[in-house]
């Protein structure tokens, strides 16, 4: 493996190769064969002659003779540099002591090796994988740093070792991980010293190509305190991009001052990002700058690399352009690229103004244009300098430029408030902008173009007086530099700048104005009948427009320049349009998420001292629902004398008035019940079981004239006929419909009752959409009635059903009418004229009856048996009473009052008891019999 390191310590300085892999095996003279049993990697390193012509004849083989030794494997030469100060080479032996590894420096003026001690050092932790060297604890003593990546178990280990008085190398310090290291993140295997900050102490760059969960990367950069110290200058590290498997850190070189800052820059390679990746990074005062400055891509070279990043090397000019240049190894593909850097030009670039102030009112400094027209003007020139550090002059390089006048006055994208303009030399037209380009100069001298005249607005155009006029240049360099490298410009000078000329003002500082503006009004209420206006609250409904009447004045002596207004408002209110208000164009809404505004200009350009300005802006009401407020605030870009009173609140209350009714009927509004009592299982199966269907409509309508919202229509409805009886159920309430805006919460299918009062009885509520004038809603409860109920009762009853309907608008509503508020739906329930008694009788009943009849009978039989009724002769009975006996007076009255006779109904006596159509007088024994079954029992009341 020889040339897998490879080092050169610059110009006229040390090159070296090294063959880590070198294997010796010992000779046995007597048997002249070699004994393989002791093969060992000891490893060798080649010094090059400086004109890379062979070698020197110097080979370093610092483990020859340990050979079956632990150290014959130390594999020398794995990395090696030679020291800062040029007088060491600096090997790494990884392999030594069972792979604990070590450092050994190689004098090549006493031909001597030192190995570095075997503490602080673990088994298998590989140290010397990496080695460097530099200035650390002084600005002339050299120090070693060795990277030991399997170390701390396996988390990385960079050690700091020096020489003490006899020259032994001893160990000085250890370099902290960060924290948060992941194991296995080869922290260590790649080192790079370098002075970031250029204070003559040297810096260290420490990579963990394998850190965290993804073989990301990182490289830590620890920045010398100069107090021998190394402090992390950020726990995270840089990343490049951060991507998953580049394995970012792999490889870091310090590349030398690239852009001429006079700090050292560095590369860091990424070479397992897509086919490899270079990163270039730029020291700075405080150490490093943690964003890359440029993305080297293997791909934009060559689509063939493969691993690209995976070496790197720089500091060295390759083409004498005074610039470092940087190689970078393509290991996969077994190329390496050579990168030239360009070169980098400093210009400085400048406008310069014939005047910068300018004022307004009076006659100076006025151009003719073709037109005839006169214009406040002045002349502005381009100016560049060469201030290159660079060995090559580029006097007569080509720089392009632009020039953009009052560019912060573009508001969405339009140039109308644009306050300057040039003349276009060809087209005679108005242009904002003008481009150029200028020939550099020699190396430090300044030259100006030819100066263009700038043309002012008319003044009662021009606007704004108060900011100052902006004239910005962008410049940069022309890309035409055939087959050479193209230089760039140095991004660390700015390649923008701006001059300014300001407005004197008609104020008592010339610059700087102090007006004191205030704001005042009132809001004027229009109804629909213009006539009419409401001075307190916007009732709706009833408020078409509000006008807002406004008077801006300016207390103080100053002008109050570029003055307005901004009237912020809610977005529920129409802006409709504005009067006496000067520059329509300048009005403009702007939407933020809960208010609009509107910005209009106080006088075209100035509101002059101790005067006002009066107008007035118009809305539209139609969609305001809550009290809202209107904010005027007078402004100017000076500041107020008093800002107390330069704006105003106009407070408005919405009140809402609106006349609801609410009315309801039933359909049918009487109904009959009748039938047997019906088994619950049977009623429950079949809704007709139940009893007459009903629909009850309740009705609620918005008379105005505000518009109502989330009104409340509270319904009550009977559902116990008794309290403690549950199953006594009246009406069977199956479906509740809302047509129009609104929900009800009622439970369909529960059953209802009869009256408050007496009955437990189910309320709910029905929430009402918007109402607007004219507008209503209908809520139809449809229903059953529960006729078991009333067919169980003692005896049939009219029974009348009140159904309540309440409804409740918002509370901020005024009702002029709450009379009509509720309205009582009645069902009248009869039963049927040929019903029964409403209780069913059980069949034994009737047989019982029968029974006692047949008993009964034949007892009364065997009385008049016994008596001799059935011993008299049939021509006795063939007689009729009234020719047995005569009837006199008294017995001829006593019929005639009979109550069953049609000559005169008049109550039955209380003592008279009737029996099978005979009746008989208590207290008297009578004196005869008649049998009514001849009569009609119709006419006779029982």
């Amino acid at each position: 493996m020889l040339g897998a390191t490879l080092f050169s310590s610059g110009q006229n300085g040390h090159v070296v190769t090294c063959a880590p892999r070198y294997t010796h095996a010992p000779f046995t003279p007597k048997e002249g064969i070699i004994d393989h049993r002791w093969i060992s990697l000891i490893g060798r390193c080649f010094l090059i002659r400086r004109d890379l012509h062979g070698t020197q004849g110097t080979v370093i083989t610092p483990c020859e003779g340990q050979v079956g030794h632990p150290s014959g494997n130390c594999q020398a030469g794995i990395s090696a540099e030679y020291t800062s100060d040029g007088e060491d080479l600096l090997m790494g032996t990884v392999g030594i002591k069972r792979f604990r590894g070590g450092l050994v420096s190689y004098s090549d003026y006493e031909k001597m090796s030192t190995f570095s001690p075997n503490i602080s050092v673990g088994k298998d932790d590989y140290m010397g994988y990496t080695v460097s060297s530099g200035h650390f604890l002084s600005q002339i003593s050299t120090e070693f740093i060795g990277g030991a990546p399997r170390g701390n178990n396996i988390l990385g280990k960079v050690l700091m070792y020096s020489r003490d008085k006899n020259s032994a190398i001893q160990v000085t310090s250890e370099v902290q991980p960060p924290q948060g290291i992941t194991v296995g993140s080869y922290f260590g295997s790649s080192l790079c010293v370098v002075d970031l900050n250029n204070d003559m102490f040297s810096d260290l760059l420490v990579g963990a190509p394998r850190a965290f969960y993804k073989d990301e990367g990182r490289v830590f950069v620890y920045v010398n305190n100069r107090k021998g110290a190394l402090n992390l200058q950020d726990p995270l590290g840089l990343m490049g991009d951060d991507i998953p498997y580049a394995q970012f850190g792999k490889a870091i070189a310090r590349v030398g001052d690239l852009n001429k800052d006079g700090y050292q820059d560095v590369a860091i390679g990424a070479p397992f990002e897509g086919d490899g990746v270079v990163y270039v990074y730029h020291g700075s005062e405080n150490g490093i700058n943690p964003s890359y400055k440029q993305k080297l891509k293997g791909s934009s070279v060559d689509s063939g690399l493969r691993l690209f990043g995976s070496a790197i090397a720089g500091g060295v000019d390759m083409d004498g352009n005074g610039y470092p240049d940087i190689a970078v190894g393509a290991y996969g593909s077994n190329k390496a690229v050579l990168f030239r850097t360009r070169s980098i030009v400093n210009v400085e670039g400048r406008i310069q103004l014939s005047r910068n102030q300018i004022v307004v009112e009076s006659n100076d400094s006025l151009c003719l244009l073709d037109g005839g027209q006169s214009h406040k003007c002045l002349n502005i020139s381009v100016c560049f300098t060469n201030k290159d550090k660079g060995i090559t002059s580029y006097a007569g390089l080509g720089i392009s430029y632009t020039v953009d006048l009052d560019r912060v006055k573009i508001v969405r994208g339009t140039d109308s408030f644009r306050r300057m303009f040039f003349i276009d030399e060809e087209t005679k037209e108005k242009v904002f902008m003008i481009n150029g380009v200028h020939n550099l100069t020699k190396r430090g001298e300044s030259h100006c173009s030819a100066p263009r005249t700038v043309y002012l607005m008319e003044k009662d155009s021009l606007g704004d007086v108060a900011s100052s006029l902006s004239f910005d240049l962008n410049f940069g360099l022309v890309k035409s530099c055939g087959s050479d490298l193209c230089p760039v410009l140095n991004d660390s000078l700015h390649t923008t700048h701006t001059a300014k000329a300001f407005f004197m003002k008609r104020c008592k500082n010339r610059k700087v104005c102090v007006p004191d503006l205030a704001v005042d009004g009132n809001a004027i209420l229009v109804g629909y009948d213009r006539n009419h206006t409401f001075d307190r609250h916007l009732r709706i409904g009833l408020v078409k427009e509000l006008i807002l009447q406004l008077t801006v004045s300016n207390k103080a002596t100053d002008y109050a320049y570029y003055s307005k207004i901004v009237v912020k408002y809610p977005i529920s209110l129409g802006y409709q349009k504005t009067s006496d208000c000067e520059h329509d164009h300048n009005l403009s809404e702007n939407e933020t998420q809960y208010q609009l505004s509107i910005t209009c200009d106080v006088g075209r350009m100035a509101l002059p001292g101790l005067s006002n300005k009066n107008f007035s802006l118009k809305f539209s009401t139609a969609s305001v629902e809550d009290d809202f407020s209107i904010v005027v605030t007078a402004e100017s870009q000076d500041v107020d004398a008093n800002e107390d009173d330069n704006s105003k609140e106009f407070s408005i209350a919405v009140k809402y008035e609106a006349d609801l009714v609410i009315k309801g009927y039933s359909k049918p509004d009487q109904v009959i019940y009748s039938g047997a009592v019906k088994e619950r299982s049977k009623v429950e199966e079949f809704q007709q079981e139940i009893g007459p269907e009903i629909v009850q409509t309740i009705k609620v309508s918005n008379y105005g004239p505000s518009v109502v919202d989330w009104s409340e229509v509270t319904i009550t409805v009977p559902k116990l006929l008794k309290k403690d009886e549950p199953d006594s159920f009246l009406m069977y309430l199956l479906q509740v419909e809302v047509i129009g805006s609104g929900s009800c919460n009622a439970v369909v299918n529960p059953l209802d009752i009869k009256s408050c009062s007496e009955a437990g009885c189910q309320s709910f509520q029905c929430r009402l959409g918007r109402l607007r004038h004219g507008e209503k809603v209908e809520i139809k409860l449809t229903s059953r009635l529960w006729q078991n109920t009333l067919l169980k009762l003692d005896k049939p009853v009219v029974v009348e059903l009140e159904t309540i309907a309440h409804v409740q608008p918002p509370s901020k509503v005024i009702q002029p009418d709450k009379g009509n508020d509720v309205t009582t739906i009645i069902l009248t329930a009869k039963p049927s004229r040929t019903g029964g008694s409403g209780k069913s009788i059980p069949w034994w009943v009737y047989l019982v009856s029968v029974l006692g009849g047949i008993i009964l009978l034949a007892g009364a039989a065997f009385v008049l048996y016994k008596l001799g009724f059935f011993k008299r002769k049939k021509e006795q009975l063939n007689v009729t009473p009234e020719e047995a006996v005569p009837m006199n007076k008294s017995h001829r009255a006593s019929l005639l009052n009979y109550p069953g006779t049609r000559e005169q109904e008049t109550p039955c006596p209380t003592n008279t008891t009737f029996i099978k159509g005979t009746f008989f007088k208590k207290d008297y024994t009578p004196e005869y019999t008649m049998n009514f079954e001849s009569l009609d029992k119709t006419d006779y009341k029982s």
